[in-house]
């Protein structure tokens, strides 16, 4: 039998040690980015939802940029899926919404951003496969997991990850984002698109805890 201030101090610890296996991984793993696929699930979701809110508050404005964003996530994901699943079916309804809402058909528009975000909900996130090759992808445009404009890659790899500039866009309405500061982002944090051979490749930085100094600074 060991003292009585010994004894508290073992039972303590024992309590600790309990506690830490009882919690789910992911929190024990505060400083660990989540995988790419459920950055890319949680910010088109979002941006879906938003779209379906706005559509039926009569946002059609608000509601169509979301659409957008939404998209561009979603094309970058479809093409990195192993095999077609969850992002390729909720590809094609969103596609099908926004020919909807083109239409004039507001109703069917929301059925469709419903029938999106079912087929991200209702299914596991699958493992996205990465190109190794960055060559083909430099002055890609770089966005967020929801698909907001960061800046875009210059195709180089540092021996810590992928140079990235951000800042220094333009979008299709003429506004200039200056600025243009170099980042190092994780190569396994970067979602490649389809190369498209006249240009408009897009990269997903697959990072909904938004631990980049410089992404925070740009408010993205």
């Amino acid at each position: 039998m060991g003292c009585p201030e010994t004894v508290r101090n073992r039972a303590a610890i024992l309590a600790i040690a309990c506690a830490l296996v009882a919690l789910p991984v992911w929190a024990q793993q505060t400083d660990e980015a989540p995988q790419p696929g459920i950055a890319l699930q949680e910010g088109a979701t979002d941006q879906l939802k938003k779209a379906i809110s706005g559509l039926s508050s009569g946002k059609r404005g608000a509601s169509v940029t979301a659409i957008d964003e939404a998209f561009r996530v979603l094309e970058v994901a479809r093409y990195s899926e192993l095999s077609m699943g969850m992002f390729s079916e909720s590809e094609d309804a969103v596609n099908q919404a926004r020919r909807a809402l083109q239409n004039g058909r507001r109703a069917d528009a929301v059925a469709k951003l419903e029938e999106a975000v079912l087929a991200l909900e209702g299914s596991d996130v699958p493992q996205l496969g990465r190109k190794t090759d960055l060559a083909e992808y430099e002055g890609a445009t770089l966005v967020n997991a929801e698909g907001r404009i960061l800046g875009e890659l210059t195709a180089e790899i540092s021996s810590e990850g992928v140079v990235a500039v951000i800042g220094n866009w333009q979008d299709t309405f003429g506004f200039i984002d200056l600025g243009g500061q170099e980042v190092v982002l994780p190569r396994d944090m970067i979602i490649l698109g389809e190369p498209v051979k006249l240009g408009g490749d897009f990269a997903v930085l697959a990072d909904s805890t938004r631990r980049y100094a410089a992404v925070k600074r740009w408010k993205r």
